[in-house]
């Protein structure tokens, strides 16, 4: 009884605390995209990015019938903009006829992002369900919960209630569906292997990156299956190992076959999304950067203003390297003094006029699709990212070595917690043995890993694995306080 009133308390307080810390901040960027998908597939039934006020800038309270056919996409993956819709469907349920003018605005922006409070909670319980399966320990198991639940709320947070980014989501399904593999390799039962399938389905189709991550736990499961090949068999004979591989495989492909089938047959490629090739050419692009630019990414993608100061010292560097003519002006990309220069070099595909990384990147990619668009391919956007890809490889190919020597700064960049964390936290795993918590930390060593070697890395790609290593972290401290406890004992 006590457990249940411990447990209803610190969800009516994570939700009071989701609640106020919504605000009418508007949506932009990456956020836009995912409403616009939303709203077109709860009210058009297509998955697409078409802007439902055409080309206006601000939207007119029209009526449903009167906005732009939309246009199927794959640019962005799907799952976020479903829930989406869903809670549009609520939404009208409840309230009538929503306007795409309604949502943009103050009240109706407000009530776009309390769908996030399924994510949240889907987070927090798959935390609780994560500690108490690590520990043991229910107050430990709720305390866990409750700060994971409670920096959902914080205002400079990049996984948080109050956004559209996919990192919400993406964090909710990457803690569900580790815990599932835990429980999957740890119970050996088939339906935690069947139900780890659909979750990391559904978490690629949040976050592509995790298709990779998916190859990769087929081979450890694979691998366990070897392991244990013989040790029990079904009554037709068949190795019960390899039924549990086969249950996560039918649970990743009755979920993403159809999205993948779809995207073929509009786009002429089964690839879950797109995006693949500018993110990978942004990343060969870097890989041009001089020993100068190379001691720089420390300073320039340093996490605080006081290490910022302190490598600065060490290294040589300051703020004025950073502006325009500046050594490191090339490493800065969304925020600086000249982004409306690059913007414009964007807009007009014209890389040679771009001087960041990223930039050149984002205008070679659009002059890409300007070529393929004036050829007449109707599927332009997706060829030109493919082309991109293939670009992109073949730079990295021409000198991998190097490629990999300029991994760490990345690393640097996007993971200086997460990362070691996790590494800690599995090598750990490794050295007692225990398969079922390396297959818990795999998924989210195997994202930090992948977003370093394949993307600019940014911090917010990798905060979808904050609650994960902060469950790894949490677990960490008690087998150690359990440790010097015996300790002291003995």
């Amino acid at each position: 009884m006590l457990r249940a009133v411990v447990g209803v308390l610190a969800l009516g307080v994570l939700i009071a605390s989701w609640i106020g810390s919504i605000s009418d901040t508007e949506i932009t960027g990456d956020a836009w995209h995912t409403l616009r998908m939303g709203f077109n597939l709860a009210n058009q039934g297509v998955v697409s990015r078409t802007n439902p006020c055409g080309e206006e800038t601000s939207c007119p309270d029209a009526v449903i019938a009167s906005y732009p056919v939309a246009v199927p996409t794959n640019y962005r993956e799907p799952v976020p903009a479903v829930v989406l819709a869903g809670w549009f469907k609520i939404l009208e349920a409840v309230h009538g006829p929503l306007s795409f003018a309604f949502l943009q605005q103050g009240p109706g922006i407000r009530l776009v992002k309390l769908s996030n409070i399924f994510w949240a909670l889907v987070l927090s319980l798959s935390v609780f369900g994560a500690l108490l399966a690590l520990t043991q320990t229910y107050l430990v198991a709720v305390l866990g919960a409750l700060f994971v639940g409670l920096r959902l709320s914080a205002d400079k947070a990049y996984v948080k209630v109050d956004t559209l980014f996919t990192e919400p989501a993406a964090a909710a399904l990457l803690a569900l569906s580790s815990l599932l593999a835990l429980l999957a390799v740890r119970t050996g039962k088939g339906r935690y292997y069947l139900l780890a399938g659909v979750s990391f389905a559904l978490l690629t189709l949040t976050k592509a990156v995790f298709f990779y991550v998916c190859l990769g736990l087929i081979v450890l499961f694979a691998v366990l299956a070897v392991w244990r090949g013989g040790r029990g068999l079904t009554a037709s004979g068949i190795d019960i190992s390899v039924m549990r591989v086969a249950a996560f495989l039918i649970g990743l492909v009755i979920v993403l076959g159809p999205w993948m089938a779809r995207n073929y047959y509009y786009f002429g490629s089964a690839q879950v999304s797109q995006r693949a090739g500018v993110i990978l050419m942004m990343r060969a692009n870097y890989d041009q950067m001089s020993w100068t630019e190379y001691k720089g990414t420390f300073y320039a993608w340093a996490h605080s203003r006081a290490v910022r100061e302190f490598i600065g010292r060490v290294l040589g560097f300051n703020e004025e390297d950073l502006k325009k003519g500046g050594r490191l002006q090339r490493l800065t990309d969304t925020h600086n003094e000249f982004r409306e220069a690059e913007k414009r070099a964007e807009a007009r595909a014209a890389p040679e006029e771009a001087i960041t990384y990223y930039s050149k990147a984002r205008a070679e990619r659009r002059k890409i699709e300007r070529d393929f668009a004036s050829q007449g391919n109707p599927n332009f956007e997706s060829a030109a990212d493919a082309e991109l890809q293939r670009r992109a490889i073949g730079r990295i190919l021409s000198d991998p070595i190097r490629h990999v020597l300029l991994t760490g700064p990345f690393l640097w960049r996007g993971s200086y917690f997460i990362g070691p964390v996790l590494v800690l936290f599995a090598v750990i795993a490794v050295w007692r043995r225990r398969l079922d918590l390396l297959t818990y930390a795999a998924p989210a060593l195997g994202m930090v890993v992948l977003y370093a070697v394949a993307t600019q890395n940014l911090l917010r790609f990798n905060a979808v694995a904050d609650p994960i290593a902060i469950v790894c972290l949490i677990a960490l401290t008690c087998s150690l306080v359990l440790w010097l406890f015996q300790r002291s004992s003995d």
